[in-house]
C-alpha cells in the first residue's frame, strides 16, 4: 500500500470513527430527555438542547482539521477525494445508518473543499440510492393484539411498558379515555372495533420543551390510522391530554416550525420508515429533521428536489410578499419551499453585511426553537 493510499484509507476512518463518537454523544444527549421530564427540569431541557443542536457542527471541524492534517497537500485534491469517496462507502455499505454517515462526509467535505455546486462524483448524493430492504434485528415498535382483551386493558399494558418514573393524576381516567377516543374513531373508520388487527407503538417517547409523545399507529389490513398521545407534566403529576388521529393534528406536531424532538431511536433511519406512512403529505427531509437529523435531513431535501424537477415543467418564482432588501426570494410553482439567496448589495438602509444575516439565521436556529419560525437550512 502507497502512503497516499494509506492516507485516504486513515482519512476515511478519521471521519467514521468521529461520526460514530458524534452519533454516541448525540445519542447519550438525547437519553437525557426522559429524566427532564420525569423531574420538570425544564431550564436544563432548554441547555441540553442548544448544546446538542452545536453538537454536529464541533465534530464536523475537528475531522476537518484532522483529514487537512492526513491529507496534506491534497486535501483539494478531486481524484484523492474521489477515491476517498469510494473507501469511506466500504466502511459503511452494511450499516442501518448509512445515509446519515454518508451525509456526515458530505459535511467534512465541504468544509474543506466544495464552495458551490454539487458534484456527485465525490459527493453522497445519489438520487436512486435504495434503501435497505432487511428487517431491523430490534424493530422501532411493540406490538399490541387486541385479542380478547378490552382497550382498558392493552393500554393499560401499553403504558407500563415505558417504564415510566413518573406519577400520573389520573392514569385510570386517562386509560378510559383513550379507550373511547379509539372505539369512537375506530368505528367510523370500520364500523366496529373487531376489524382491527393490532396497534403498533413506537418503542420511544418523543420528548420536546415540555410535553412528551407516544406515537404509533392502528392496523387494519393494509389500512393504518395514526395515533399521537400528548402528555404533560403538572406539579402535581402527567396527564394524557388528548388523543390524535386526523393528519392535520399530526402534521401540526411534527411540522418545521417546532423544534427538535429527543427520541432515543438505535436506527434513526428504521424510526423514519416507521413514521412515513403515517405521514404520507411529509417530505421525509422533514421528518429527518423533526427527529434531530437536521444535516441528514438536507441530503434527503437534495433528492426530493431533484426528483421534482425530473417530473416537472415548474418555473422559479419571486416568491409571493413584499420584496426584501437583503435577501432575494423565490420559489417553485408547485413546489412547497422558499428559497432565500443574500444579496450582493443591500438597501441603503441596512448597515450590514453577509455576515450579520448567516449570524442572524444562527441565532433563530440556536435560540429560538420554540414554535413560531419556519425551519431554515
Amino acid at each position: 500500500m502507497t502512503k497516499s493510499d494509506l492516507s485516504i484509507k486513515q482519512a476515511a476512518e478519521v471521519m467514521r470513527n468521529d461520526f460514530d463518537e458524534f452519533h454516541a454523544e448525540f445519542k447519550a444527549m438525547t437519553r437525557k430527555a426522559g429524566d427532564i421530564f420525569a423531574r420538570r427540569a425544564w431550564a436544563e431541557g432548554q441547555e441540553l438542547s442548544t448544546t446538542r443542536l452545536d453538537l454536529y457542527r464541533h465534530y464536523v471541524s475537528r475531522s476537518e482539521d484532522r483529514v487537512k492534517e492526513i491529507l496534506q497537500n491534497k486535501f483539494r485534491d478531486h481524484v484523492t477525494w474521489r477515491i476517498l469517496k469510494l473507501k469511506f462507502a466500504e466502511l459503511v455499505s452494511k450499516r442501518r445508518d448509512g445515509p446519515i454517515v454518508e451525509s456526515y462526509f458530505n459535511s467534512v467535505l465541504r468544509k474543506l473543499f466544495i464552495n458551490e455546486g454539487i458534484d456527485e462524483e465525490i459527493e453522497f448524493i445519489d438520487f436512486e440510492r435504495r434503501v435497505l430492504q432487511t428487517n431491523p434485528s430490534v424493530p422501532v415498535y411493540q406490538r399490541f393484539y387486541l385479542g380478547g382483551d378490552n382497550l382498558e386493558t392493552i393500554w393499560s399494558r401499553i403504558l407500563r411498558s415505558y417504564g415510566f418514573t413518573f406519577k400520573f393524576q389520573d392514569l385510570e381516567g386517562d386509560i378510559e379515555r383513550i379507550a373511547i377516543a379509539i372505539r369512537k374513531q375506530v368505528v367510523e373508520r370500520f364500523g366496529r372495533l373487531e376489524e382491527v388487527d393490532q396497534m403498533d407503538m413506537i418503542r420511544s417517547v418523543f420528548y420536546r420543551n415540555k410535553g412528551a409523545y407516544l406515537v404509533g399507529k392502528i392496523t387494519k389490513g393494509n389500512i393504518q390510522i395514526p395515533i399521537v398521545l400528548p402528555l404533560v407534566h403538572f406539579e402535581d403529576g402527567v396527564i394524557i391530554d388528548g388523543v390524535l388521529f386526523s393528519k392535520n393534528d399530526i402534521s401540526i406536531v411534527f411540522s418545521f416550525t417546532r423544534s427538535y424532538f429527543f427520541v432515543d431511536a438505535e436506527s434513526p433511519v428504521d424510526l423514519i420508515h416507521f413514521l412515513r406512512p403515517l405521514m404520507k403529505h411529509k417530505n421525509m427531509s422533514e421528518i429527518y429533521a423533526s427527529i434531530g437529523y437536521n444535516r441528514h435531513s438536507k441530503t434527503v431535501f437534495l433528492k426530493e428536489l431533484n426528483r421534482h424537477l425530473n417530473v416537472s415543467d415548474d418555473k422559479i418564482v419571486p416568491a409571493p410578499g413584499i420584496k426584501g432588501m437583503v435577501m432575494v426570494v423565490f420559489t417553485l410553482t408547485n413546489f412547497n419551499v422558499v428559497f432565500k439567496v443574500i444579496r450582493d448589495r443591500f438597501g441603503p438602509t441596512k448597515n450590514f453585511g453577509r455576515q450579520h444575516v448567516i449570524d442572524c439565521y444562527r441565532l433563530v436556529f440556536m435560540h429560538d426553537r420554540v414554535g413560531r419560525l419556519a425551519d431554515a437550512m
